[in-house]
């Protein structure tokens, strides 16, 4: 029906609002914290250097980068 179909696409774009929000506050404090909830599970990421699978896998890749973990310490001292 059109008001479920104009319902849909308000939900839609609140959700979209919602994400750019969260991705905007992200990669403005490198993803501390990261809001893994709006993420799914099962998702991939890839660049040129490198494929993660998982939300898990992506977050232990971004705490590496900013050297919230040990290896991400030593490798990158002005982090």
């Amino acid at each position: 029906s059109p008001t479920a179909t104009a319902a849909e696409g308000t939900s839609l774009e609140q959700n979209v609002r919602t994400l750019k929000r969260v991705l905007e506050r992200e990669y403005i404090s490198f993803f501390d914290p990261m809001k893994t909830e709006y993420y799914d599970e099962d998702v991939t990421f890839e660049d040129p250097l490198t494929s993660l699978s998982g939300v898990a896998a992506y977050q232990g890749n971004v705490d590496m980068l900013s050297g919230r973990t040990l290896l991400g310490k030593i490798l990158f001292t002005d982090a």
